[in-house]
């Protein structure tokens, strides 16, 4: 008991420490409020993110300001995961899933974009995050790939092989990378509930009532954006995209009112879905 109490203090000071350095909202207003871009990065050199100001000097691109920012973020999880053991650490492994499997999407589409649609790439591949989150994964491998089955044998050693290649015929048969974003998603959800109810068990507490709510909600949160987004819906069939809810009732009214929105829907079949 004395071990975990003093573990505790030390992931609960660690904590702190990064929360002291959250922005507060007065300063994210003067952000919005700037006059021009280049003033709202000047604002950033006078804060902990003096770094992403810095790649903006540099570069003068946002896009690689928010790979930092995304770095930043995930670098964060890793940090406090050192300091933690057995279940505490599989589930904030568990966590950073989520930056994996985003990671992993973005690579799916830009060989999607590639190998399929025949899309020059080279000005979108610089803003894949390649640093190593939870499994060894070859980004460039994966872009790169010539064939569906070399991305299944690059993914080998992780858990996405088999979900990519059980989603495998429905992406020859719709050529659309939608299926395989939901089934990762599920994935993802799905391996942390279960690691959530482990800690649970361990803790011998009701961690679950507390946590399930919140990983509800965030499991309508990745379909939902891409949803909206447009660019990966363009070849799914209404029922598919119903179909694919996380069990989401704010991802769910997403699909709906995209699917009403799409052009071959009659005013009476939106009438019958919208009411």
């Amino acid at each position: 008991m004395r071990g975990a109490l003093s573990k505790y203090r030390f992931v609960n000071a660690k904590l702190r420490s990064r929360i002291s350095k959250i922005l507060p909202g007065e300063f994210t207003e003067r952000l919005i409020r700037s006059a021009s871009l280049s003033e709202a990065v000047l604002l950033l050199k006078e804060t902990d993110f003096q770094d992403a100001a810095e790649v903006y000097d540099r570069t003068g691109d946002l896009k690689m300001v928010e790979l930092r920012l995304y770095g930043r973020e995930v670098q964060l999880l890793l940090d406090v995961e050192k300091y933690l053991e057995n279940q505490e650490s599989r589930f904030l492994a568990a966590l950073l899933l989520r930056y994996e499997v985003d990671n992993l999407k973005n690579a799916l589409r830009l060989w999607f974009d590639r190998s399929v649609r025949g899309r020059n790439i080279q000005d979108s591949v610089c803003y894949l995050y390649r640093d190593r989150i939870v499994h060894p994964l070859d980004y460039d491998g994966i872009v790169n790939a010539d064939s569906l089955q070399q991305i299944i044998a690059l993914l080998d050693a992780t858990p996405y092989a088999r979900v990519i290649a059980d989603e495998g015929a429905e992406f020859e048969e719709r050529k659309s990378v939608f299926a395989w974003e939901i089934a990762l998603d599920r994935y993802y959800y799905r391996h942390l509930v279960g690691e959530m109810e482990k800690l649970s068990i361990q803790q011998d507490t009701d961690t679950h009532v507390l946590t399930t709510p919140v990983t509800s909600t965030m499991a309508g949160v990745p379909s939902y954006k891409d949803i909206w987004s447009g660019q990966t819906v363009q070849s799914v069939s209404d029922d598919m995209l119903i179909q694919a809810t996380l069990h989401s009732s704010q991802e769910l009214e997403a699909a709906i009112i995209y699917t009403a929105s799409k052009e071959n829907w009659t005013g009476q079949r939106r009438e019958m879905v919208l009411g």
